[in-house]
């Protein structure tokens, strides 16, 4: 498969699906795709390539059950279980976030998704089941964009720089939730804070 990262190019193929662009570097619905059925293998190639594409990608107005959502990651390898999170007893590979007046939740500042991990996870698979009207918390930063803004200086100091992964958030949490520090330390030997390329 010849992946192609402009979206022009993209768009201009004969998909299976209509894209909608959300902005001029991130973000594409994708119209048309039924996930409560099984993707062909062509289907899962283009919505990988639109995920390389767009960075975010949607599929606005799907009834799946949670099965299908977990078929659905399943399509794009191996899913895994946050070691530290409300998951789901029946289905440990799904986190289970709950906002409302009264639990307003940890996750609301900028971050990667568990780069904490020696090699982290190619993406997450949202599925809100309750959308408020307006607004909402979940946004997405082009980090692509943000480097190709970056003065040709700056790129060159950042050459070969590498970055520290840590789980300091969940550490806290782990504090907070009682446990002693022989089982902080069994987690940051698990999770040993990698390096990975700015």
């Amino acid at each position: 498969m010849k992946v192609v990262f402009d979206p022009e190019e993209f768009e201009s193929r004969n998909l299976p699906f209509k894209v909608n662009r959300l902005s001029p570097t991130i973000g594409g619905e994708l119209l048309g795709i039924n996930l409560s059925k099984p993707l062909s293998e062509e289907l899962k190639d283009l919505i990988y390539e639109a995920l390389l594409v767009y960075k975010v990608i949607f599929f606005r107005d799907q009834k799946i059950t949670r099965e299908q959502h977990i078929n659905f990651g399943r399509n794009f390898g191996e899913l895994e279980i946050h070691p530290f999170a409300n998951n789901s007893e029946e289905h440990p590979e799904v986190l289970k976030i709950i906002r409302n007046k009264d639990n307003r939740g940890r996750e609301n500042a900028w971050h990667s998704d568990v780069t904490w991990r020696e090699k982290p996870s190619l993406g997450s698979i949202l599925l809100m089941l309750q959308v408020p009207k307006h607004g909402g918390d979940t946004l997405f930063a082009d980090m692509y964009a943000a480097y190709d803004n970056l003065s040709e200086e700056t790129k060159e100091k950042l050459k070969g720089a590498l970055a520290v992964h840590d789980f300091a958030g969940f550490r806290e949490g782990l504090v907070r939730q009682g446990k002693s520090a022989e089982e902080i330390e069994e987690y940051n030997m698990k999770y040993p804070m990698p390096e990975h390329p700015v």
